[in-house]
């Protein structure tokens, strides 16, 4: 072994071309290794710091989302609450009263279910010295615990909105505290409304992502008050004249971030609430978190450079031939068999294994683009839906990151809708609206026009916003695109369209518009193409309801004439096609109401209106409205032949139920008597009852009995001896056994229990 090395070493010494090649490939892996570690370094530490504040950004946005949804909810709820209900406007205004307070602890609670975010509501009447919580209920100014909050509700103006407070409240005598956001709503001098959120609670769902202990978020009110924070000391505290807030209210950008101190400061201004979300971390916790990454890193690169530096040399012992010797002693020191081929390269498997390589790294960059290319589309897509239904909870840096240009001084909206919903298997409707759109966009994209389209509308919906710059009428673009997506997908659609001036303000209108005029596909059929202009064209036709023509349709009916019936429908129908779209579904709707009316048979025809409504509505074709108009008319029809029978029962079964609700207190009531009163069998009598009422003659006694027995003892104070006699069960063990198992109570207790509730 040792004779092996030194005859290495003589080799390598004594060939100077050998020396040359090592040290050249030596010289080279190290500036390699320097490069590479530097422009690691660099942009490992960039890529962390953009990843870091994208992070940030999105989380902040998450968090206005939910500030936004709550606080909105809660100012939906207390202002309903406030300007319309009659029972808060009676505790702020009048004297007290145990049916005012019933009523406004009553408000309170549906205000704390409308809204989860609502922790407590008061109610301030001064005039009458008078504070509801909901709690005591009812204290006077000398009692209320927290006269901080009397002094702001008497010097707020008429809105005060989500200011920090420490609430005082008592629990059974004892003062407790706990930190809210109050928003006052006064309706005069001395009344107002006080409804409070649970900073803790209001914190959770601000900051519901928020693990982090090396970061602290904060939500800032439009003065520089803290009204929440990751950090409970920060509450309530005036950071106004903080340099980091200053900076972030002073920035040109609503996001963005800032380094001040080794801390990254990332900041979202809200358009919409005056506020903003400021989230800290210290870089030093960022290049700890990626201290790993880095040092695996530079480890590969290091590893790299050593292969690198091996594969050198031996290339350069396989290359040059006079070191075939050389070479043959290197693999007898490794004990390894010297291989005979001299055009040997030694690089043809590592060159495979780096062609695989590089077409793994490409196919996984072919898919990350693939991702990318989708998430910017559905984004897009989301966004597009925003300025047409008027939603402006985005920026201008969101619309020029997803290039949507409207450079041009004309919009045009587009609604295009399947046909034919009911057919299509719901399982590719979603992939049906995605070619609808892109086929879209490319016919409608030119030189002069630029298009961007939305699937987030309605279940079968694809709208098309389109830029251009002339005035033009879209039918024939339309019409091309209507024989593409036949060709494509055996599909029709219709679609409706409204041009107006360029501006994001006017988008929703246009989108109004359209949705408008896409109701007249019911008249004008399915592949229709409306412009809603054309729809402001004056109808000399009335828009009467065609009052004999029901008459005649309901004598029909009378008659059991099918035809004539179907006749008349005809007539009713093609009255209405004439009208403007909402008469032709009130008058649809009013004849079936009138049908339904007409026909003594309600066990049998649906008479619910917002069912009917709700069905006409979803009606795409004239035909749809006539096929649901004979529907009932088939049924009335029907019912017709069968009324006179079932009158007859039912008339039987009232005469029942009015003769127990006028006996029920006699103990002598039973079957026998009943069915003497009618004039019919016993059985018989059973039977009538339970098939017209879907309750037994005996069990109806029972429970007129004892919700009177119930009312008895919740509104006097009679023994239980003389409500048994006056709902008359004269039985006393029967009586006590059969309340129990009615109302899961005893006597005792169901007294107990509703007592206290009226009080």
């Amino acid at each position: 072994m040792k004779k092996a090395l030194k005859d290495y070493y003589n080799q390598f010494k004594l060939n100077k071309l050998f020396h040359g090649t090592m040290k050249s490939y030596f010289l080279i892996a190290c500036m390699v290794f320097i490069a590479y570690a530097a422009v690691l370094v660099v942009s490992v530490t960039n890529a962390a710091l953009s990843q870091i504040t994208t992070a940030q950004d999105k989380m902040l946005s998450q968090a206005e989302t939910t500030n936004d949804f709550l606080l909105r909810g809660l100012t939906s709820a207390a202002t309903n609450a406030f300007e319309t209900e009659g029972a808060g406007i009676d505790a702020m205004t009048k004297p007290y009263s145990i049916e005012i307070s019933v009523n406004a602890t009553n408000l309170m609670n549906d205000m704390k279910l409308g809204c989860t975010a609502i922790d407590s509501v008061y109610f301030f009447n001064l005039n009458n010295d008078l504070i509801y919580t909901g709690d005591n209920p009812v204290y006077n100014e000398a009692d209320f615990p927290d006269k901080e909050l009397l002094a702001m509700v008497a010097s707020s103006g008429r809105y005060t909105m989500n200011k920090p407070h420490i609430l005082k409240y008592k629990d059974n005598e004892t003062l407790l505290e706990k930190p809210t956001l109050v928003s006052i709503y006064k309706y005069s001098d001395t009344a107002a409304m006080a409804v409070f959120i649970d900073a803790e609670f209001y914190n959770s769902m601000i900051n519901a992502d928020y693990n982090n202990p090396d970061q602290n978020m904060f939500v800032l009110s439009n003065n520089g008050i803290v009204i929440s924070s990751t950090a409970p000391e920060l509450f309530g505290n005036d950071v106004s004249d903080s340099e980091i807030v200053k900076k972030i209210y002073e920035a040109e950008d609503t996001t963005g971030f800032i380094t001040e101190h080794g801390t990254i400061y990332c900041y979202r201004q809200s358009d919409t609430l005056n506020s903003a979300y400021v989230c800290s971390i210290k870089l030093s916790s960022i290049l700890v978190s990626y201290s790993w990454q880095i040092f695996i890193l530079l480890l590969f690169a290091v590893l790299l450079v050593l292969l690198y530096f091996i594969s050198s040399i031996r290339m350069s012992m396989s290359i040059f031939r006079p070191f075939k010797k050389l070479r043959s002693d290197v693999f007898g020191i490794l004990g390894i068999s010297a291989p005979e081929d001299e055009n040997e390269s030694g690089t043809d498997s590592d060159l495979k294994q780096i062609a695989d390589n590089l077409a793994d790294i490409k196919s996984n960059y072919d898919s990350m683009l693939k991702n990318e290319f989708m998430y910017t589309q559905t984004k897009r897509s989301e966004l597009i839906y925003n300025i047409i239904t008027g939603t402006y909870n985005f920026s201008k840096s969101d619309v020029d990151e997803y290039q949507i240009n409207l450079r041009h001084p004309y919009n045009t909206v587009i609604l295009v809708r399947l046909d034919n919903a009911k057919q299509i298997d719901r399982a590719e409707v979603g992939l049906v609206l995605y070619g609808i759109a892109n086929v879209g966009t490319e016919i409608f994209t030119n030189n002069d026009s630029l298009a961007y389209s939305t699937t987030y509308g309605e279940e079968y919906d694809v709208v098309f916003l389109i830029n251009h710059k002339d005035p033009f009428r879209s039918d024939e673009r339309i019409k091309l695109l209507q024989k593409y997506i036949k060709n494509i997908f055996n599909i029709s659609v219709s679609a409706a369209y409204s041009m107006g001036n360029n501006s994001l303000g006017s988008v929703s209108e246009l989108y109004r518009r359209t949705k408008y005029a896409m109701q007249y596909r019911l008249v004008k059929g399915h592949g229709a193409v409306i412009n809603y202009i054309d729809l402001m064209s004056p109808v000399s036709v009335g828009n009467e309801y065609p009052a004999k023509l029901e008459k005649d349709i309901i004598r029909a009916i009378n008659m059991r004439d099918k035809d004539k019936t179907a006749s008349k429908v005809d007539e009713f129908v093609s009255e209405i096609s004439k009208m403007p779209y909402v008469y032709i579904i009130v008058h649809s709707c009013v004849l079936i109401m009138a049908i339904i009316a007409h026909i003594k048979a309600d066990s049998r025809i649906e008479d619910n209106n917002d069912i009917i409504s709700d069905e006409l509505t979803r009606s795409e074709t004239l035909d749809d409205i006539k096929d649901t108009i004979m529907a009932k008319c088939s049924e009335a029809l029907i019912a017709s032949s069968d009324a006179r029978i079932d009158d007859k029962y039912l008339m039987i079964a009232n005469s029942i139920q009015e003769y127990i609700d006028t006996h029920y207190t006699d103990p002598n009531l039973s079957i026998d008597t009943i069915a003497s009163y009618v004039n019919k069998s016993a059985n018989y009598t059973r039977t009538i009852f339970k098939q017209n009422k879907g309750i037994s003659i005996s069990e109806y006694i029972s429970r007129k009995r004892f919700d009177e027995v119930c009312r008895l003892l919740r509104e006097t104070n009679l023994t239980a001896q003389q409500i048994s006699r006056k709902t008359g069960m004269s039985s006393s063990s029967y009586f006590y056994t059969a309340f129990k198992k009615y109302t899961g109570y005893t006597l005792e207790q169901y007294r107990k229990i509703h007592m206290h509730d009226d009080k």
